[in-house]
């Protein structure tokens, strides 16, 4: 039997094959969502960003974080006492496009999107999201469900929940 030879091949067709394959799931173990998000947090926040669009790159160095220094990981971002807000909505668009192009699991790029917003409200009392504040309340309602995430990102949600009126 011969092999198909793709040069011949209805290049609609070898597109409607790849679609239907974005469409596969995959169902992800906590441990591994664990795993993922750790890689995230520790990871230099400038190569990560850097996947989300090739001026990232550029506004975000690598560097150890300080209360005056621009924080060098997803961790020192969402812990830092003032996160510079043009990070946090560089991270939280970056969430957003990993979620959409399947890049990151939709659950840690949703926490990371999530968290990201959190910050901006709890840290800067800036809001950067157009979210509605029940859908949002909802949102870091579900993210803070997740026993993976730190818990310093857990109180990040907790506190958003206080500024939002969270406990109905």
């Amino acid at each position: 039997m011969s092999e198909p030879n793709l040069r011949k091949t209805d290049l609609k067709q070898l597109a409607v094959l790849w679609q239907q394959h974005d469409d596969i799931s995959v169902d992800w173990r906590s441990d591994e969502l664990a795993a993922i998000f750790d890689h995230l947090w520790t990871a230099p926040l400038a190569d990560e960003l850097a996947k989300g669009g090739p001026d990232s790159r550029d506004r975000q160095e690598t560097r150890p974080s300080t209360p005056d220094q621009p924080p060098g990981t997803l961790r020192e971002l969402l812990e830092h006492p003032q996160p510079p807000l043009d990070l946090s909505e560089q991270v939280k668009e970056f969430a957003k496009r990993a979620r959409r192009d399947k890049s990151l699991p939709v659950d840690v790029a949703a926490v990371v999107y999530s968290a990201a917003i959190c910050a901006a409200s709890v840290r800067l009392e800036q809001r950067i999201t157009s979210v509605d504040d029940g859908s949002l309340k909802s949102r870091i309602r579900w993210a803070a469900s997740h026993d993976w995430i730190p818990p310093t990102i857990q109180r990040l949600f907790e506190e958003a929940l206080g500024k939002l009126g969270g406990t109905d």
